[in-house]
């Protein structure tokens, strides 16, 4: 018996297409990438998982199940999707693009060696740089010729650095700062009155914040200690003010969020508190307004997306929830629409991955990679299907007892709704379309499970949640995100 529908007012939502796999979306801070070319020196730095393609759209990269490493990139209106590595990812992947516009991926892998993948006349090209030592996410920035230049923390709280050397082929290495002087993954931007030369920050010994910057004309780096101990709880953020100088952001004591800025007429950094204490639990990701002010993300408390803004003309940081609770399980990775608009990505509920953008005042958001299935080894798979709102599916032909493996997520179809839906009476039904047969019938914002039957012949199943009515030919493009997957022995 079919579940009387209730229809819902319908948000007009981007429909992303998705694949049948997991990334998981790890740490991750700002990027500044020019649409289709390589970055300029002054703006050239990336901790982040995600670069701009020729037309201005997103490509992500993520970390998949058993260490894959995957691409996924939006075109024609859906999301597309490339394992690059099958294995031996360890850390978030960081992406740069390379002086034709192409992505150029780089990570510690498995025993602590550090990886470059690069994209290259239509194939994926690999190097190990480094064979041990680095235990933590790697930052790039370019140097002036446009080559990489990675900075990471070793297995002895090293701040190391290597940098590649065009000319002969070859990358170069060299200790920053000593053992014990690195905490974190590092912070990375190039100074403006150097020749572009790097400035990085990391968290240093008992929770301070840490700056080193290379001084071209003596080939060395300077050292100083931005804030004391008992200051800096994460890994930093940090983007240009428009003066060129730096302005650094960390999760500080009891999940506040502090700010401290380099003000070149004292030479002294200001520092205030941006959120107050039970706030934050993740390493701020830190992008620039169109006016130049800063705009930070991070991972709050509950599992929750949060925003807060500079105001110039105020002098204040605004705030704002991108995602509510339980909807965000990683600090995000940012880039700017065409329009300067910010676009975020995180994983969700049940490992998935999220892209939020912000468009005409509100966020929206869709789903780009569902939650994982557990085939049986063995076993055939006669259906994979992944989607929004109501539809029916194609047909799948049966010769014996077949296994449906399901989820769904209606808290972005929730939080659209003004005002936002409570979750209470969200459904996602799964029936037979043929005779009415109830598959699986479920309530409430999320779920996920297991479910056999024993049709055989030729079967076509509907899909019905939260958001729209199905039609035939399905035309639903909003409402609760689903995956869906039939196999059979």
């Amino acid at each position: 018996m079919r579940r009387k529908w209730t229809p819902r007012v319908q948000l007009l939502a981007l429909t992303l297409g998705i694949t049948a796999l997991t990334p998981v979306l790890l740490d991750s801070s700002a990027v500044f990438a020019q649409s289709g070319q390589a970055v300029t020196p002054t703006y050239a730095q990336s901790t982040s998982s995600v670069v701009l393609q020729s037309d201005g759209s997103p490509s992500v990269f993520a970390m998949g199940s058993g260490g894959s490493l995957w691409n996924y990139w939006y075109v024609n209106g859906m999301w597309d999707s490339y394992e690059v590595t099958t294995g031996g990812v360890a850390s978030s992947p960081v992406a740069v693009l390379q002086t034709d516009g192409s992505p150029s991926v780089f990570f510690e892998s498995t025993g602590g060696s550090l990886w470059n993948y690069w994209y290259a006349s239509g194939v994926w090209y690999s190097h190990e740089i480094a064979t041990s030592g680095v235990s933590s996410t790697p930052v790039v920035v370019l140097q002036q010729n446009g080559a990489p230049s990675v900075f990471f923390q070793s297995a002895g709280d090293e701040l190391l650095n290597d940098w590649y050397i065009p000319s002969p082929g070859i990358w170069g290495s060299a200790t920053v700062a000593g053992s014990g002087s690195d905490f974190s993954s590092p912070a990375v931007l190039t100074q403006e009155n150097a020749d572009g030369a790097p400035s990085v920050f990391v968290e240093g010994p008992g929770n301070s914040l840490l700056n080193y910057w290379y001084i071209p004309s003596q080939g060395i780096f300077g050292s100083a200690t931005v804030a004391g101990s008992g200051t800096t709880y994460s890994a930093p953020g940090v983007v240009y003010q428009t003066n060129g100088a730096p302005s650094v952001f960390v999760e500080g004591p009891g999940n506040s969020l502090l700010n401290y800025w380099y003000i070149p007429a004292q030479g002294i950094f200001g520092v205030a508190t941006v959120a107050g204490q039970g706030t934050v639990v993740s390493t701020p990701t830190v992008t620039l307004q169109t006016n130049g002010a800063p705009s930070i993300f991070v991972e709050g408390t509950g599992n929750t997306m949060f925003n807060f803004w500079y105001i110039p003309s105020e002098g204040v940081f605004g705030s704002a929830t991108v995602a509510g609770g339980g909807r965000a399980f990683s600090p995000p990775a940012a880039t700017s629409q065409p329009d300067g608009a910010p676009s975020l990505f995180f994983q969700g509920p049940n490992n998935t991955l999220w892209n939020y953008w912000y468009v005409s005042g509100q966020w929206d958001s869709s789903v780009v990679q569902p939650p994982p299935t557990t085939t049986t080894p063995g076993s055939q798979v006669l259906l994979s299907q992944s989607g929004q709102g109501g539809t029916i599916l194609p047909p799948f032909t049966a010769s014996s007892q077949w296994i449906i493996e399901w989820s769904y997520n209606c808290t972005a179809w929730d939080e659209a709704n003004n005002p936002p839906n409570d979750g209470n009476d969200d459904v996602f039904d799964v029936i037979n379309y043929s005779n009415g047969n109830v598959y699986v019938m479920e309530s409430g914002v999320s779920g996920n499970g297991t479910n056999s039957a024993s049709t055989t012949g030729q079967i076509r199943l509907e899909i019905i949640t939260t958001g729209s009515e199905p039609t035939s030919p399905p035309e639903s493009t909003s409402g609760c995100a689903w995956t869906i997957q039939v196999s059979q022995s």
